[in-house]
Protein backbone atom coordinates (compact mmCIF):
# COMPACT_ATOMS: atom_id res chain seq x y z
CA UNK A 1 0.00 0.00 0.00
CA UNK A 2 0.95 3.76 -1.49
CA UNK A 3 0.38 6.39 0.88
CA UNK A 4 0.24 10.24 0.16
CA UNK A 5 3.45 12.25 1.51
CA UNK A 6 1.42 15.14 2.14
CA UNK A 7 -2.20 14.26 3.57
CA UNK A 8 -1.01 10.53 4.70
CA UNK A 9 -4.11 9.46 2.94
CA UNK A 10 -4.14 5.91 0.93
CA UNK A 11 -3.12 6.18 -2.33
CA UNK A 12 -4.18 3.24 -4.94
CA UNK A 13 -1.73 1.24 -6.31
CA UNK A 14 -0.06 2.00 -9.53
CA UNK A 15 -1.77 6.11 -9.07
CA UNK A 16 0.65 8.68 -9.58
CA UNK A 17 -1.15 11.35 -7.72
CA UNK A 18 -3.23 11.26 -4.38
CA UNK A 19 -7.20 10.93 -4.92
CA UNK A 20 -7.52 13.09 -1.64
CA UNK A 21 -5.51 15.96 -1.84
CA UNK A 22 -4.13 15.31 -5.55
CA UNK A 23 -0.56 15.86 -4.83
CA UNK A 24 1.97 14.18 -6.88
CA UNK A 25 2.92 10.86 -5.63
CA UNK A 26 6.26 9.49 -6.84
CA UNK A 27 6.14 6.00 -7.82
CA UNK A 28 9.06 3.78 -6.91
CA UNK A 29 10.09 1.35 -9.01
CA UNK A 30 10.89 -1.88 -7.34
CA UNK A 31 14.54 -2.87 -8.51
CA UNK A 32 14.91 -6.21 -9.69
CA UNK A 33 17.47 -8.22 -6.74
CA UNK A 34 20.62 -8.73 -8.28
CA UNK A 35 21.05 -12.69 -8.08
CA UNK A 36 25.02 -13.68 -6.78
CA UNK A 37 27.11 -14.89 -8.56
CA UNK A 38 27.97 -19.00 -8.98
CA UNK A 39 30.88 -20.01 -7.83
CA UNK A 40 31.63 -21.36 -11.12
CA UNK A 41 31.62 -17.74 -12.73
CA UNK A 42 32.92 -16.46 -9.81
CA UNK A 43 36.06 -18.34 -10.52
CA UNK A 44 35.88 -17.72 -13.77
CA UNK A 45 35.84 -14.11 -13.91
CA UNK A 46 38.29 -13.45 -10.50
CA UNK A 47 40.81 -15.77 -10.66
CA UNK A 48 40.50 -17.70 -14.81
CA UNK A 49 40.32 -14.08 -16.25
CA UNK A 50 43.29 -13.15 -14.10
CA UNK A 51 45.12 -15.56 -15.09
CA UNK A 52 44.66 -15.09 -18.66
CA UNK A 53 45.59 -11.67 -18.48
CA UNK A 54 48.87 -12.49 -16.85
CA UNK A 55 50.29 -15.01 -19.34
CA UNK A 56 48.81 -12.75 -21.84
CA UNK A 57 50.92 -10.16 -20.95
CA UNK A 58 53.77 -11.97 -20.29
CA UNK A 59 53.99 -13.82 -23.66
CA UNK A 60 53.39 -10.33 -25.09
CA UNK A 61 56.55 -9.11 -23.41
CA UNK A 62 58.99 -11.68 -24.40
CA UNK A 63 57.94 -11.68 -27.69
CA UNK A 64 58.43 -8.03 -27.77
CA UNK A 65 61.73 -8.20 -26.69
CA UNK A 66 62.01 -11.54 -28.78
CA UNK A 67 60.99 -8.90 -31.40
CA UNK A 68 63.76 -6.86 -30.27
CA UNK A 69 66.46 -8.83 -30.72
CA UNK A 70 66.07 -9.98 -34.01
CA UNK A 71 65.77 -6.43 -35.12
CA UNK A 72 69.23 -5.54 -33.74
CA UNK A 73 70.74 -9.31 -35.31
CA UNK A 74 68.51 -8.36 -38.83
CA UNK A 75 70.23 -5.05 -38.49
CA UNK A 76 73.67 -6.70 -37.81
CA UNK A 77 73.54 -8.91 -40.87
CA UNK A 78 71.58 -7.05 -43.31
CA UNK A 79 75.52 -5.11 -44.19
CA UNK A 80 77.44 -8.65 -44.11
CA UNK A 81 75.19 -9.03 -47.29
CA UNK A 82 76.52 -6.74 -49.37
CA UNK A 83 80.14 -8.01 -48.58
CA UNK A 84 82.90 -6.57 -47.99
CA UNK A 85 85.97 -5.10 -49.56
CA UNK A 86 88.70 -7.36 -51.01
CA UNK A 87 91.02 -4.46 -52.31
CA UNK A 88 94.27 -5.67 -51.94
CA UNK A 89 96.95 -2.68 -49.90
CA UNK A 90 100.70 -3.05 -50.88
CA UNK A 91 101.37 -3.41 -47.29
CA UNK A 92 99.86 -6.98 -47.03
CA UNK A 93 101.49 -7.77 -51.14
CA UNK A 94 105.25 -6.54 -49.50
CA UNK A 95 104.59 -8.71 -45.96
CA UNK A 96 103.58 -12.11 -48.49
CA UNK A 97 106.82 -11.66 -50.81
CA UNK A 98 109.16 -10.90 -47.16
CA UNK A 99 107.30 -14.45 -46.03
CA UNK A 100 107.22 -16.20 -49.43
CA UNK A 101 109.48 -19.50 -48.86
CA UNK A 102 109.83 -20.24 -53.26
CA UNK A 103 109.27 -17.99 -56.31
CA UNK A 104 107.29 -18.46 -59.29
CA UNK A 105 103.99 -18.72 -60.53
CA UNK A 106 101.83 -21.59 -60.46
CA UNK A 107 100.25 -22.87 -63.37
CA UNK A 108 96.88 -24.16 -64.35
CA UNK A 109 95.11 -24.81 -67.30
CA UNK A 110 92.99 -21.87 -67.98
CA UNK A 111 89.34 -23.03 -67.40
CA UNK A 112 86.93 -23.32 -70.02
CA UNK A 113 85.60 -19.58 -71.40
CA UNK A 114 82.19 -18.77 -71.06
CA UNK A 115 80.59 -16.47 -73.71
CA UNK A 116 81.25 -12.88 -74.14
CA UNK A 117 81.15 -10.00 -75.81
CA UNK A 118 84.38 -9.98 -78.80
CA UNK A 119 84.67 -6.04 -77.03
CA UNK A 120 85.24 -7.03 -73.61
CA UNK A 121 87.49 -9.73 -74.17
CA UNK A 122 89.27 -7.64 -76.26
CA UNK A 123 89.69 -4.95 -73.38
CA UNK A 124 90.46 -7.95 -70.61
CA UNK A 125 93.46 -9.28 -73.41
CA UNK A 126 94.93 -5.66 -73.70
CA UNK A 127 94.77 -4.59 -70.00
CA UNK A 128 96.95 -8.34 -69.34
CA UNK A 129 99.26 -7.55 -71.77
CA UNK A 130 99.70 -4.02 -69.81
CA UNK A 131 100.00 -6.14 -66.92
CA UNK A 132 102.56 -7.86 -68.32
CA UNK A 133 104.81 -5.71 -69.85
CA UNK A 134 105.27 -4.29 -66.27
CA UNK A 135 107.17 -7.71 -65.12
CA UNK A 136 110.86 -8.05 -65.57
CA UNK A 137 112.05 -9.05 -68.88
CA UNK A 138 114.00 -11.83 -68.31
CA UNK A 139 110.51 -12.95 -66.56
CA UNK A 140 108.55 -12.32 -69.82
CA UNK A 141 111.29 -14.38 -72.08
CA UNK A 142 111.06 -16.88 -69.45
CA UNK A 143 107.82 -17.47 -69.09
CA UNK A 144 106.57 -16.48 -72.48
CA UNK A 145 103.85 -13.95 -72.77
CA UNK A 146 101.46 -16.16 -73.76
CA UNK A 147 102.10 -18.11 -71.00
CA UNK A 148 101.39 -15.69 -69.02
CA UNK A 149 98.37 -14.55 -70.59
CA UNK A 150 97.14 -17.69 -69.64
CA UNK A 151 98.49 -17.99 -66.09
CA UNK A 152 96.88 -14.24 -65.41
CA UNK A 153 93.31 -15.25 -67.03
CA UNK A 154 93.83 -18.38 -64.77
CA UNK A 155 94.23 -16.05 -61.88
CA UNK A 156 90.99 -14.39 -62.58
CA UNK A 157 89.36 -17.76 -63.46
CA UNK A 158 86.76 -17.38 -60.29
CA UNK A 159 85.53 -13.99 -61.16
CA UNK A 160 83.01 -14.70 -63.36
CA UNK A 161 81.75 -11.48 -64.15
CA UNK A 162 84.19 -10.17 -66.91
CA UNK A 163 83.89 -6.61 -65.48
CA UNK A 164 85.03 -7.80 -62.51
CA UNK A 165 87.87 -9.30 -63.94
CA UNK A 166 89.26 -6.05 -65.08
CA UNK A 167 88.54 -4.49 -62.50
CA UNK A 168 91.38 -7.04 -60.88
CA UNK A 169 93.53 -6.48 -63.19
CA UNK A 170 93.75 -2.99 -63.01
CA UNK A 171 93.92 -2.91 -59.50
CA UNK A 172 96.71 -5.54 -59.66
CA UNK A 173 98.73 -2.73 -62.77
CA UNK A 174 98.06 0.02 -60.64
CA UNK A 175 99.73 -2.20 -57.10
CA UNK A 176 103.05 -3.21 -59.52
CA UNK A 177 104.14 0.35 -60.52
CA UNK A 178 104.80 0.90 -56.48
CA UNK A 179 107.26 -1.99 -56.69
CA UNK A 180 110.42 -1.71 -57.90
CA UNK A 181 110.72 -4.26 -61.41
CA UNK A 182 112.72 -7.01 -60.01
CA UNK A 183 110.21 -6.90 -57.37
CA UNK A 184 107.10 -7.24 -60.00
CA UNK A 185 106.91 -10.85 -61.04
CA UNK A 186 106.75 -11.52 -56.97
CA UNK A 187 104.60 -8.87 -55.79
CA UNK A 188 101.40 -9.96 -59.08
CA UNK A 189 101.61 -13.68 -57.88
CA UNK A 190 100.98 -12.79 -54.63
CA UNK A 191 98.28 -10.37 -55.27
CA UNK A 192 96.18 -12.90 -57.04
CA UNK A 193 96.92 -15.17 -53.86
CA UNK A 194 95.69 -12.98 -51.69
CA UNK A 195 93.03 -11.19 -53.87
CA UNK A 196 91.83 -14.69 -53.83
CA UNK A 197 91.50 -15.03 -50.70
CA UNK A 198 90.02 -11.85 -49.99
CA UNK A 199 87.04 -12.94 -52.52
CA UNK A 200 86.51 -16.72 -51.12
CA UNK A 201 86.39 -15.09 -47.86
CA UNK A 202 83.82 -12.56 -48.42
CA UNK A 203 81.69 -14.93 -50.38
CA UNK A 204 80.96 -17.63 -47.60
CA UNK A 205 80.93 -14.35 -44.77
CA UNK A 206 77.71 -13.36 -47.75
CA UNK A 207 76.31 -17.16 -47.30
CA UNK A 208 76.62 -17.16 -43.81
CA UNK A 209 75.11 -13.57 -43.77
CA UNK A 210 71.80 -14.27 -45.94
CA UNK A 211 71.05 -17.46 -44.04
CA UNK A 212 71.41 -15.80 -40.58
CA UNK A 213 69.25 -13.28 -42.09
CA UNK A 214 66.14 -15.34 -43.26
CA UNK A 215 66.54 -17.37 -39.77
CA UNK A 216 66.21 -13.65 -37.65
CA UNK A 217 63.77 -12.39 -40.36
CA UNK A 218 61.85 -15.35 -39.39
CA UNK A 219 61.74 -14.86 -36.34
CA UNK A 220 61.23 -11.43 -36.34
CA UNK A 221 57.84 -11.87 -38.55
CA UNK A 222 56.89 -14.74 -35.96
CA UNK A 223 56.87 -12.06 -33.29
CA UNK A 224 55.00 -9.64 -34.73
CA UNK A 225 52.48 -12.11 -35.57
CA UNK A 226 52.27 -13.19 -31.73
CA UNK A 227 52.60 -9.99 -30.44
CA UNK A 228 49.35 -9.42 -32.57
CA UNK A 229 47.38 -12.21 -31.85
CA UNK A 230 47.89 -11.66 -28.03
CA UNK A 231 46.88 -8.19 -28.54
CA UNK A 232 43.59 -9.67 -29.73
CA UNK A 233 43.08 -12.27 -26.71
CA UNK A 234 44.08 -8.96 -24.25
CA UNK A 235 41.06 -6.73 -26.11
CA UNK A 236 38.93 -10.09 -26.02
CA UNK A 237 39.01 -10.31 -22.82
CA UNK A 238 38.43 -6.92 -22.21
CA UNK A 239 34.94 -7.13 -23.91
CA UNK A 240 34.14 -10.05 -22.33
CA UNK A 241 35.22 -8.81 -18.81
CA UNK A 242 32.92 -5.44 -18.98
CA UNK A 243 30.12 -7.42 -21.19
CA UNK A 244 29.56 -9.37 -18.02
CA UNK A 245 30.08 -6.75 -15.46
CA UNK A 246 27.01 -5.10 -17.29
CA UNK A 247 25.27 -8.40 -17.03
Amino acid sequence: MTYCPKCRGKVEEGSSFCQNCGAIVERKIASKAIPKKGLMRKIEQDIYFRITRVFAWLVAALATIGFIVSVIYVLKTAPQVLGGSAKVSQEEVRNAIAGKSSGGFQYEMESERKRISPELLAKLDKEIYELIYLLPKDTQSEWDVERLRGIIRNSVASWENIKDKLTVIQEARALLKNFSEEQRADAMYKFFVIKTEKENIIKVRKADALKNLGIWAGIMLAMIYTITMISMILVALAIEKNTRKVE
